[in-house]
């Protein structure tokens, strides 16, 4: 089960990207609890909440847009 299989990373590859969560507070799929273990395996830089379910891009479309675009534009993209 893909939540169950070890992924492996390097301080060199993924460790060194810059990463944030956006936590949906009422997801029933991904509860809260497990989307904060997910944060405590791999800390993020910033953490944002939307009070929806497991698909924000649905439920709310601009107020998501209205997070990811700052990090966008932040990003750092290796060659």
């Amino acid at each position: 089960p893909p939540l169950l299989t070890p992924v492996g990373t390097t301080a060199d590859r993924a460790g060194s990207a810059p990463r944030s969560h956006i936590e949906c507070l009422n997801d029933i799929a991904i509860p809260l609890w497990s989307q904060r273990q997910m944060q405590a395996g791999m800390p993020c830089d910033a953490v944002h909440a939307l009070p929806t379910g497991h698909s924000p891009f649905f439920a709310a479309p601009v107020e998501l847009a209205r997070l990811l675009d700052p990090l966008a534009a932040h990003a750092i993209i290796a060659p």
